[in-house]
């Protein structure tokens, strides 16, 4: 792939790479192709594989001309408070209402709670991206053995992302470009020296590297505002985040299907919109 990039490179005189197609989801292959290849700048499709086809798709049916920068994909359905009370009406779940879910949830992750979060449209594709994902803290290094074993019942080596203040990923990555955004988790980074015993829950044990989500305030407002705050009180300015999932089945999309799951899978705290479902 390093030869086919820079190939096309000398051939157009183009530093400018786009990539897509199904292998551009390796995003360790990414991070080799960001850092060694001619390219200038380059950028990874979201949606990759064949679901980013209904992206050409809509654009061509919408005539558009011009595509403004790619910064979130939450283009799936969400749920009204109303609904999310009908899916838990014929539950014997206890639940409270929360003033400031976000708060509620890093305190509960700093005291090592896994909690689900399930927050306003669904993200597209195959990463969870802070709308539908499980979340712990990434400073417990016995934490991703835990996640595997008990909640997406994976094997032990597998390793786990994380969203990360993008305010903050320079000082934690290398060859991360100052006040660049990767919100896609879709390239992986090397994790400089002084974070490595820091954040070992979401460190791939066997390369040292990482595959953030760069989280801002604009695009995803609570989730920020949730992790800003376990920063506040940890100063650790990133939070574990895999996909809201069992190993083998789809990314949870409704709030009854988050509650299937909550019922049957051993996680700490259920977070929707701004209902709170814990465990104990």
């Amino acid at each position: 792939v390093l030869n086919l990039v820079n190939y096309a490179v000398k051939m157009t005189g183009i530093s400018n790479v786009c990539a897509a197609g199904g292998v551009f989801m390796n995003c360790k292959m990414n991070m080799v192709v960001r850092e060694k290849s001619l390219a200038n700048r380059y950028y990874v499709q979201p949606l990759a594989g064949d679901l980013g086809l209904v992206i050409g798709s809509g654009m061509l049916m919408s005539n558009c001309v011009k595509q403004e920068k790619c910064t979130c994909i939450d283009f799936g359905p969400d749920y009204s408070d109303i609904e999310i009370e009908r899916a838990l009406a014929p539950r014997n779940i206890k639940y409270v209402i929360c003033d400031d879910i976000a708060n509620n949830v890093a305190e509960l992750l700093v005291a090592g709670k896994i909690v689900c979060w399930f927050e306003g449209r669904m993200e597209m594709g195959a990463r969870a991206l802070g709308s539908r994902s499980i979340l712990a803290d990434p400073r417990d290094a016995t934490m991703s053995d835990k996640i595997n074993e008990l909640v997406k019942h994976r094997e032990k080596w597998r390793p786990f992302a994380c969203s990360v203040l993008e305010e903050h990923c320079a000082e934690i990555f290398e060859n991360y470009e100052m006040g660049k955004s990767y919100p896609f988790m879709i390239e992986a980074f090397t994790v400089r020296n002084e974070w490595k015993k820091r954040i070992p829950a979401v460190i791939h044990k066997a390369d040292n590297t990482s595959r953030p989500q760069s989280v801002n305030s604009a695009d995803k407002a609570l989730y920020h505002r949730m992790i800003s705050r376990f920063y506040q009180l940890t100063g650790c300015p990133l939070v574990l985040n895999t996909s809201f999932n069992d190993k083998g089945q789809p990314i949870i999309m409704t709030p009854d299907l988050a509650l299937d799951f909550f019922e049957k899978i051993p996680v700490d705290a259920l977070a929707i919109g701004n209902y709170l479902l814990l465990r104990e």
